[in-house]
């Protein structure tokens, strides 16, 4: 089941716009790049589940994931 949506209109204006990545702040040499929509989906269904997931914004474009009961921190940004 494909969830990112993607079309040509999209694909087009997403090399004018800020790359982000998703790396594990204990590895942050993992870093690696996403689509837009992947992200904005990923950020959708962590806060879409506060039960399981933190979600917290650490300034414009950077937001770091915890999983409740968990000391591991996922981290999105530019």
């Amino acid at each position: 089941m494909q969830t990112i949506i993607r079309s040509a209109r999209q694909d087009a204006i997403e090399t004018n716009k800020p790359r982000f990545q998703f790396w594990f702040a204990d590895e942050p040499q993992f870093a690696g790049y996403e689509l837009r929509g992947r992200i904005a989906h990923m950020l959708k269904c962590y806060r879409a589940h506060p039960e399981r997931y933190q979600v917290s914004k650490l300034s414009t474009h950077d937001y770091a994931i915890c999983m409740r009961g968990s000391d591991v921190v996922a981290r999105i940004g530019i």
